[in-house]
């Protein structure tokens, strides 16, 4: 599998990701201290398949879409800041980037719902943050 994480923080859905076997993840994160504790962390778990980019996550779908390959992605993990509406700029850009069967795991500070193109396939709360896992919704359903 291969994994984007696009704010990556500590690194820990990516690099749990590489644990369970994926073949690489690409983390971004825009805050330098944070990038540092990465780089370290892929240091200290000699973790080869860990991709790192320091930059803002919006600005790379953006403005440098071709670092990303559209269609290349099984899993996309979004866990942006909060109450910054993130969620709906992000979503609709992401969706070029999965692959056919590819899903997006996604923290929020609400609960999703079904909303074209995307399903929900599943979802809870831990605490104060809801969970979910999307999916494209197929063209013929």
């Amino acid at each position: 599998m291969r994994c984007l994480d696009l704010f990556s923080g500590t690194g820990a859905l990516g690099f749990e990701a590489l644990s369970r076997g994926a073949r690489e993840v690409v983390m971004v994160e825009k805050s330098l201290p944070a990038f540092r504790a990465l780089q370290a962390s892929k240091a200290l778990l000699e973790a080869e398949g860990a991709s790192l980019l320091n930059t803002d996550a919006l600005n790379l779908l953006t403005a440098a879409p071709a670092r990303l390959e559209a269609g290349s992605f099984d899993v996309i993990f979004l866990d942006p800041p909060y109450h910054q509406g993130w969620l709906d700029k992000l979503l609709p850009m992401v969706a070029s980037l999965l692959r056919p069967d590819g899903r997006v795991y996604v923290e929020a500070e609400y609960a999703l719902a079904d909303n074209p193109p995307w399903q929900v396939l599943k979802s809870g709360k831990a605490g104060n943050v809801c969970y979910h896992l999307l999916k494209l919704a197929d063209a013929n359903e």
